[in-house]
């Protein structure tokens, strides 16, 4: 039995590509006028609000893994709200703060604005091992080619703590969105909360050791947007802005 609190729903295939999200984007920011801003916020805003659902010890710090990218932005997003909710929560920066996309870097000032705990070096082993929570937001569906070797070694890292739910955002970093094939190290989430409308990769067979259970987030993408790829628009969140994938989808 499913003990999930989000509705369950089947999606045909098929799923979106790398390149089409790369263009919901553009189309998003270009066309509509629909800034990189309110997209990132309804991100951490609905990740903050799945990590609440899935944490079993809200009184144990949640360590956020945050890159420099648009989903690093994302988990910095989160971490605000968590924040605010009254959790404990500690942002580990896996890059140099200087070299963050601009929207990131905003989101990174505000919670420096909050003094919320930060790290910008990779915690002791027993540091991880004491959270009740990690969050992956280091790469998402922008991945190409294989990770550096400092992704590498959080990620193996990461892939050693025991017992300790992981939540990636978007995707595990590691894996490529499109085919479905982790590098040479690969985030192995308990749950992958992927944005909008799911990405081909993330179904994959081979994929599933790294997703966990897979959940969408709405992010408010209109409905004219998917028509302009060809896609139908199925209206995915009219029942929660947050949705179980059907592992049969």
């Amino acid at each position: 039995m499913d003990n999930s609190p989000y509705p369950i729903v089947k999606i045909p295939q098929p799923w979106l590509t790398t390149e089409q999200m790369i263009e919901v984007d553009r189309l998003m920011i270009e066309e509509y006028g629909i800034i990189l801003l309110q997209m990132m916020e309804n991100a951490g805003l609905n990740l903050a609000r799945f990590v609440i659902q899935m944490i079993e010890n809200p009184s144990k710090e949640i360590l956020v893994f945050a890159g420099n990218g648009h989903n690093g932005g994302g988990g910095l997003t989160a971490a605000r709200h968590l924040s605010n909710y009254g959790y404990k929560v500690k942002i580990v920066l896996t890059g140099n703060p200087a070299k963050m996309k601009e929207v990131t870097h905003h989101q990174f000032d505000i919670a420096r604005n909050l003094t919320i705990p930060e790290e910008i070096t990779l915690p002791l082993k027993n540091e991880i091992e004491d959270a009740g929570l990690i969050i992956d937001a280091m790469i998402g569906y922008g991945l190409t080619g294989e990770l550096s070797n400092n992704y590498i070694n959080i990620v193996k890292v990461i892939n050693e703590i025991r017992n300790i739910p992981i939540i990636s955002l978007d995707a595990p970093t590691g894996l490529n969105t499109s085919t479905g094939l982790s590098t040479k190290r690969t985030v192995k989430a308990t749950q992958t909360l992927t944005l909008a409308f799911p990405k081909i990769g993330l179904s994959a067979p081979n994929a599933k050791e790294y997703v966990g259970e897979l959940f969408a987030a709405d992010i408010a993408i209109p409905p004219q947007i998917y028509q302009k790829l060809g896609i139908e628009p199925s209206r995915l969140f009219n029942a929660s802005p947050i949705i179980k994938i059907n592992s049969e989808s």
